[in-house]
């Protein structure tokens, strides 16, 4: 640079709300699916799985999974677990925290 340029560059990156940073985990039910969500039958164990990413933490495990039924109350915890719900048409929630603890939920409707 010769001695008489003095020039610089400065960089302003605007404040947006909506970026990443604010925003709670992608959370997806991979199991039970869609498809299978019609109905099970009494004492029958049902597999639950699912998954989830966070803008800051990236993919999320254990604790941060929580399910719950709207007849039985909490029936797990983690990515994955075996249950057998008591007869009724449940609808299934799954919520999961990231660290800075936003949070998302998913649901899905169980006969059984």
């Amino acid at each position: 640079m010769p001695d008489g340029d003095r020039t610089r560059t400065a960089v302003f990156i605007p404040f947006d709300p909506n970026s990443a940073v604010l925003q709670p985990p992608k959370v997806t039910i991979v199991s039970p699916t869609r498809s299978d969500a019609t109905q099970f039958e009494n004492a029958e164990r049902i597999l639950f799985s699912g998954t989830a990413v966070d803008p800051e933490d990236g993919n999320l495990t254990g604790g941060s999974f929580v399910w719950v039924s709207n007849i039985d109350g909490q029936i797990g915890t983690g990515e994955s677990f075996t249950t057998v719900l008591s007869t009724g048409h449940h609808t299934i929630t799954l919520t999961v925290t990231g660290s800075r603890r936003r949070h998302r939920h998913r649901r899905r409707r169980r006969s059984g």
